[in-house]
Formats: structure tokens, C-alpha cells, sequence
């Protein structure tokens, strides 16, 4: 892979590497059917939003009250989302029992849902309100 530099190119030498061992622990949990929290099998439920990370800086920017969280950037029509009120500009601050903090929180989060699960989302929205609704997660086909 090279890194463009006005008109030159630099290539790199980066590279990742696993045991053997850990790469057949994880074919053979897969094989068993065995998830964990960094096996996912099968579809994981789907929310419908774009989001970005919320930090205090973002927060003031935008007068949200909020200061951490998964900011929406984007809800598809129809989606869980959509259908619970989640609009562009809310902050997902919590899925269930867990506290959302970052766009990773809410990736593992939902990642152990399957679609047509219901679960509780909780939100802020531009003006501060706060909001809570039982959603059935969907499904999403790329």
C-alpha cells in the first residue's frame, strides 16, 4: 500500500499478525456456534442511523446538553430509529441496560441483538428532552 505525498509515493510496510493458535481457537468457536463479544454470528439488529462520536467540544458547537454519546447524523426512513422519533441531531445515550458513550458503545451494544428484538433506547434531542422507546430492531441487507 503506498501513502500519496503531493507527487510522490511512500510505501509501508505495516502489517498485523495473529498466532495460529488464536486464529483456530476463533474457526472453532465459529464452527461450535459459539459468539462472544468479538465473535458475532449471524445478522445483528439493525438501528437505522448514522452516527459520530460525541465529545464536549462537538456538544457546545451544537448546544446540546448532552456531552457524550453517539450523535445522529443520519436516520433511514422506516428504519427502528425513524419509527421510534430518533431525528438527525440526537444523541443515543443509552440501548437497554447499557450506557452509550461513543460509536463503539453503541456498536456493541446492538451487535448482540438479533433482528426483531425489542429493546429500550434512550435519546436526547436538540432542545434537551429526554426520550425513551421500546424499539423492534431490524435487519440490514448492504
Amino acid at each position: 500500500m503506498g501513502v500519496t505525498q503531493g507527487f510522490r509515493q511512500q510505501a509501508t510496510t505495516v502489517g498485523y499478525a495473529i498466532t495460529a493458535t488464536a486464529a483456530a481457537d476463533v474457526v472453532n468457536q465459529i464452527q461450535k456456534g459459539q459468539a462472544s463479544s468479538t465473535i458475532i454470528l449471524g445478522a445483528s439488529g439493525y438501528l437505522g442511523v448514522g452516527v459520530q462520536d460525541l465529545d464536549a467540544q462537538t456538544a457546545a458547537q451544537l448546544g446540546l446538553t448532552a456531552n457524550s454519546g453517539a450523535l445522529v447524523t443520519q436516520v433511514v426512513s422506516g428504519a427502528a430509529a425513524d419509527q421510534a422519533g430518533i431525528q438527525q441531531g440526537s444523541v443515543i445515550t443509552r440501548i437497554g441496560a447499557t450506557q452509550i458513550t461513543s460509536t463503539a458503545s453503541l456498536g456493541s451494544a446492538l451487535q448482540v441483538h438479533k433482528p426483531g428484538t425489542q429493546v429500550q433506547v434512550s435519546w436526547t434531542d436538540q432542545s434537551g428532552g429526554s426520550h425513551s422507546a421500546t424499539v423492534t430492531l431490524g435487519s440490514h441487507i448492504a
